[in-house]
């Protein structure tokens, strides 16, 4: 693993966001890209974005469900810095993420937000070569975040992310 990197993971997990008084959680599609440069052989360090997706969450306000009246969505969102260290000949690797990120709510088409907070990504795959600069293969991903409702209020969330993903990676 050398010169320019570029992954692409795409997987379904599930996501789960609390404060005190509310909860959300669900089935959630994930997405992430990194692009970077390997720093020495088999390490890189590169930008990531990334996101999980619940669509029709199951909400909770003071422990008691809560039904909406039409859709809802409920996103995890960040992008930061990693390093991901690639174990040869294996060809399995593990990477972390720091940054930020932040969520949303989309309850029939009207959007609520998070200020951006502390999120870290842990990523552990593996991959086989399908050509000299190819290689594709699975990881599972766990995302861990601390946000405050916006505007400022009372609310600071926690939410975890964990997936499994389809990985394809140029190297």
């Amino acid at each position: 693993h050398d010169g320019f990197f570029l992954r692409l993971h795409l997987g379904v997990g599930g996501l789960k966001s609390s404060s005190d008084t509310l909860d959300f959680s669900g089935t959630s599609g994930s997405f992430a890209v990194a692009a970077g440069l390997s720093i020495i052989d088999n390490l890189v360090l590169y930008g990531e974005i990334f996101d999980d997706v619940a669509t029709s969450p199951e909400v909770k306000f003071n422990g008691q469900p809560v039904t909406a009246s039409g859709s809802v969505t409920h996103a995890l969102i960040g992008y930061g810095v990693g390093l991901a260290y690639y174990f040869v000949p294996f060809n399995g690797y593990i990477g972390l993420t720091a940054g930020v990120g932040g969520l949303s709510l989309e309850v029939d088409g009207q959007t609520y937000s998070t200020e951006n907070g502390p999120v870290i990504r842990l990523s552990v795959g593996k991959e086989w070569w399908v050509s000299t600069d190819w290689g594709i293969g699975v990881a599972l991903n766990l995302v861990k975040g601390s946000a405050k409702d916006s505007p400022p209020g009372t609310e600071t969330f926690s939410s975890t992310s964990w997936s499994v993903a389809f990985s394809a990676t140029y190297n």
